[in-house]
């Protein structure tokens, strides 16, 4: 693995980002207050710096590149702290954000694959993690992670730059409203290193494709774990036929990370996906689908056709829509947090022309 380059370069004076900023703690910063941070220079990640935990957060996001401590390349466990800082991001994509919030720069190339994983410093802490393009909307819900909501733990997600640029990493909690001490890990992935490196389904292994765990009628037909990301997605490799059937189970751990599947539409096709029973046969019941929807996610993670529910008999479905060539994601997600049993999937993808 590549050493640790991070640059931290804080100026006097934080520029205005697009969420309201404490005017008491700018004022701190530009009196060099504790939150000032250490003089600019380059930081080694890998040995450390005099920056204090609290001193690597930028209390907004957005603003020049000086003013953040900026990841290039892998960092581990690199300890953050918002504790004293603002609640400046109150809710996002539906979710109440307690705590208050800070952020970090990310500077990606186009088609860079990045894995983000935070663990929290103590029980009472409920972390969340998410990245920000240079518009900041905090609407925008295509890379996050609050998977295991309301619980002290870990979180993490797949970024897959989808061009050069500075992107911001916002660190924050569901539940505490003074924050804490949080552990950072970054990964920059080098896909065919032949390192099975942490974000990666698999690198060079017999099955392995693009890193990704591969499915189809000459392999696999069961989800094969991890594949909770677009980073991590099993592979299905389409027969023939252009049908496949396959088998997957979300597990009872009250976290809500999806099984996430890839698949390429070859020219603009209509692509079906139905839940079938034990016998193979299409759902007819509610009951059998109950626990979790059915998404398709483009390249850029947007959400290309949203859950379904088919008329009459209730069940999750993918009914057949046109879509145009290119690489997809179909998301097997949570209704809720489960906790006393699976839920089981069979379900059969079909991409006709």
């Amino acid at each position: 693995m590549t050493r640790a380059s991070i640059v931290l370069t804080l100026a006097a004076a934080l520029l205005g980002g697009c969420f309201v900023v404490n005017e008491d703690h700018l004022n701190e910063l530009r009196n060099g207050g504790g939150d000032a941070g250490p003089d600019a220079g380059d930081v080694d990640a890998g040995e450390g710096s005099d920056a204090g935990p609290e001193m690597l957060l930028n209390p907004a996001c957005g603003g020049a590149e000086a003013d953040y401590f900026v990841i290039r390349d892998t960092v581990e466990n690199l300890v953050v702290d918002t504790r004293g800082m603002t609640n400046t991001v109150r809710s996002r994509c539906g979710v109440s954000n307690t705590g208050p919030n800070g952020f970090l720069a990310l500077d990606a190339r186009g088609g860079q694959q990045w894995h983000f994983h935070i663990q929290a410093g103590g029980a009472d802490l409920d972390p969340l993690i998410y990245l920000l393009d240079s518009g900041c909307d905090a609407r925008d819900c295509s890379f996050n992670s609050n998977y295991c909501q309301g619980q002290a733990g870990d979180e993490h997600f797949a970024f897959i730059a989808p061009t050069d640029g500075i992107y911001y990493l916002g660190i924050d909690d569901g539940t505490n409203p003074d924050g804490g001490q949080y552990t950072l890990s970054a990964y920059l992935l080098v896909c065919g290193d032949g390192v099975d490196a942490h974000g990666e389904a698999c690198d060079g292994s017999g099955n392995c494709d693009d890193c990704r765990a591969q499915m189809g009628e000459a392999t696999v037909s069961q989800e094969i774990e991890v594949n909770d990301s677009q980073v991590e997605a099993n592979h299905i490799v389409l027969p023939a036929s252009n049908t496949f059937t396959f088998t997957g189970s979300l597990t009872p751990d009250g976290c809500t990370y999806p099984d996430v599947f890839t698949f390429e539409v070859p020219d603009s096709s209509m692509v079906e996906v139905v839940a079938l029973d034990s016998s193979n046969l299409p759902c007819a019941s509610s009951s059998l689908t109950e626990d979790f929807t059915l998404t398709i996610r483009n390249a850029q993670n947007e959400v290309v056709v949203a859950p379904m529910n088919q008329a009459g008999t209730g069940c999750a479905i993918i009914e057949p829509r046109s879509l145009p060539a290119g690489s997809y994601y179909l998301w097997v997600d949570y209704v809720a947090p489960l906790t006393d049993r699976p839920a089981n999937y069979n379900l059969r993808l079909t991409v006709s022309r």
